[in-house]
């Protein structure tokens, strides 16, 4: 499976990395391969698989997630294929140099202090210094890894770099980065639901920190309710999102998967809350924690769709 592959290859990246080998570029132009043509395929595909998340291999999907999450932005801006590439790669890569972070400082649960938060920042530029020596990766390679903790205001790092300075894959690197590490378990924190990150890049992009545009268009990508995504009917039924209707984003596909008596079905029935013919009219009430309920969305979404 792509989303597997691309995993292991960050994997793989780091640990030759971290040896000081270089970096298999021909497995991981492959796998980035692989995943344009999913996203240009279906985008839903391989973004609903970006919801399984490890806590305790939180890097390496992270990497592909945001790699994914990237290009399935820049398909929505009509990318060409050779940039939605060069996003995928330098999305996939863009947190290689935390491979020269000691692990006592990468791994800490809690808070880092001041010291250890500028070792940490160091992640940036150890990461283009691996990149730039990697043959075949031009400058719009290396913009993901260098520009995803920069802000369009100045206020980010490693270089303070405001909007004018900045690349358009750099500032979608910012966005998508923010938004997985807000969605991810860590070993420290719960991650949150897919609508609080999204509220949280809105409320950063209207104080300036991120760019305003590229967060809306990548809320109307993600959609409201992110495929994946456990919900509650204004029925009481339980559904997971299965495809996003960008034209409609408060009326999803859903599979119902709970009865309004909280009982399992055993054949779950998709609905598609646009297209409903029959009564009640149904429509999402609220979002559900997946884990509390007892339900992992993969376990009912297509896997072979990536």
């Amino acid at each position: 499976q792509t989303y597997h592959a691309a995993k292991t290859i960050v994997q793989n990246a780091m640990h030759d990395t971290r040896l000081g080998r270089a970096i298999n570029m021909d497995e991981v132009n492959r796998v980035v391969s692989d995943m344009s043509d999913s996203i240009l395929r279906n985008p839903d595909a391989l973004t609903s698989l970006t919801r399984l998340k490890k806590f305790d291999e939180y890097t390496f999907y992270h990497s592909v997630n945001t790699s994914i999450l990237a290009m399935s932005l820049g398909r929505h801006l009509e990318f060409d294929r050779t940039t939605l590439h060069q996003i995928g790669v330098g999305g996939l890569l863009h947190d290689i140099g935390k491979t020269k972070i000691p692990p006592e400082i990468l791994n800490k649960p809690g808070r880092f202090k001041p010291d250890e938060m500028e070792i940490m920042k160091q992640h940036v530029l150890r990461g283009v210094e691996i990149l730039s020596t990697t043959t075949g990766l031009g400058d719009s390679y290396l913009r993901p890894a260098l520009e995803h903790h920069e802000r369009v205001d100045g206020t980010g790092y490693p270089y303070r770099r405001v909007r004018s300075e900045l690349s358009q894959v750099g500032m979608i690197a910012a966005v998508v980065d923010i938004y997985d590490a807000m969605t991810s378990d860590r070993c420290y924190h719960k991650g949150q639901a897919a609508h609080e990150a999204l509220q949280f890049l809105y409320r950063l992009s209207l104080e300036g920190h991120l760019d305003a545009a590229l967060v809306q268009q990548f809320i109307h990508v993600v959609g409201l309710y992110p495929v994946g995504s456990v919900v509650e009917l204004n029925t009481g039924e339980t559904g997971i999102v299965k495809e996003v209707h960008h034209h409609a984003p408060l009326a999803p596909v859903v599979l119902l998967v709970k009865s309004a008596a909280n009982t399992l079905l055993s054949h779950p029935k998709e609905l598609d809350l646009v297209a409903q013919l029959e009564q009640p009219h149904r429509s999402v009430a609220t979002v559900l924690d997946a884990k509390q309920v007892g339900i992992d969305p993969t376990d009912y979404l297509d896997k072979k769709a990536a």
